[in-house]
């Protein structure tokens, strides 16, 4: 049985946000890789938002790495990760 891999709908909307901010201002493009859409969201996020919590949670850098994981997935095909609420 394969596990379900979820993301927090708070945290899809937030990181969605983000994308569609860095297209309007042309920090990236549509042929931009994900390793590009991680940097310039990465930069800009506020260390009280959800997003930067679910990326980097306090004391725990594995957890941290995971959730980082299922960003980069929900990022290639947000398919592969189902939104949650929560």
């Amino acid at each position: 049985m394969r596990k379900t891999l979820t993301i927090p709908q708070s945290v899809a909307d937030e990181l969605e946000e983000e994308i569609e901010e860095a297209y309007s201002n042309d920090y990236i493009r549509s042929y931009s890789d994900v390793g590009a859409y991680m940097e310039v969201i990465t930069d800009g996020l506020d260390e009280e938002s959800e997003l930067y919590k679910f990326m980097f949670p306090d004391n725990d850098a594995l957890l941290g790495c995971s959730h980082r994981n299922i960003i980069y997935l929900y990022l290639v095909d947000n398919d592969l990760v189902k939104v949650v609420v929560g």
